[in-house]
């Protein structure tokens, strides 16, 4: 009767303290999405109906050029409006291991051999006249044999003309 009591009672506090590392890893999952890993980005809002979408600043010729344009995990579901050959740096944040895919790399084009900062996933340029979308799926990390069931979610819409 005791030993049972026992394995319940070690059953009990298993379950619970999973509970609460799924809940500190949904938790976090939250931040990360809702912007709080790097705040600040260059890149507005996708267009309202009956608004016209913004452009990011392109220097003319001679000009020294301003720092990159920083996409973050704040900027996910907006539209990026780019020129060719004009650079953007894919900072999501290292809260998670990132997957990401350009569904047209015709247009958009990761640029190998360049050194990022911590938590960035690299250096992308516009190649090409057109639209195509850029998305990340996040796994956080698996600290122990318990790994979190879920997955973070990363999208934008670039637009290069």
């Amino acid at each position: 009767m005791v030993d049972k009591q026992r394995t319940q009672a070690a059953r009990q506090r298993y379950q619970t303290s999973w509970l609460v590392v799924a809940g500190l890893a949904v938790t976090l999952g939250l931040l990360v999405v809702n912007g709080c890993v790097g705040a600040g980005s260059s890149i507005a809002p996708g267009p309202t109906p009956g608004t016209p979408a913004t452009t990011a600043t392109v220097p003319s010729p001679g000009q020294p050029t301003a720092s990159p344009l920083v996409v973050t995990a704040a900027d996910n579901g907006t539209s990026l409006h780019l020129a060719i050959g004009q650079e953007f740096l894919l900072n999501l944040g290292s809260a998670a291991d990132w997957v990401v895919t350009v569904a047209d790399q015709r247009i958009v084009q990761r640029i190998g051999g360049v050194l990022v900062v911590r938590g960035a996933q690299g250096m992308y340029e516009a190649r090409t006249a057109g639209t195509t979308s850029l998305s990340a799926v996040g796994s956080p990390p698996c600290p122990t044999d318990v790994c979190p069931l879920y997955r973070l979610g990363f999208r934008i819409t670039i637009t290069v003309g």
